[in-house]
């Protein structure tokens, strides 16, 4: 009985740009942000909001944050 090893890739995939993919292919607005971050805008029924990802290569890590955005003139309190 023998064992095969399987080879890793050298350099891991940036999972940002399967993520700029799927937000292009949803027709979502995004910006990238150098080699390591994407902002996109989700649009929702009464708020649009914003994510950003972070892709941290040294620890094949990707990042995720948050925030709604609040319409100009929108009042009152966020939540």
């Amino acid at each position: 009985m023998s064992i095969q090893l399987i080879q890793k890739p050298s350099k891991p995939c940036d999972p940002l740009d399967a993520l700029e993919a799927a937000a292009a292919g949803l027709e979502f607005e995004m910006e990238r942000i150098g080699e390591n971050e994407l902002h996109v805008m989700l649009p929702g029924v009464w708020r649009d909001i914003g994510l950003w990802f972070t892709w941290r290569p040294e620890l094949a890590t990707l990042q995720m944050g948050g925030r709604p955005h609040r319409p100009q003139g929108a009042h009152g309190a966020p939540y």
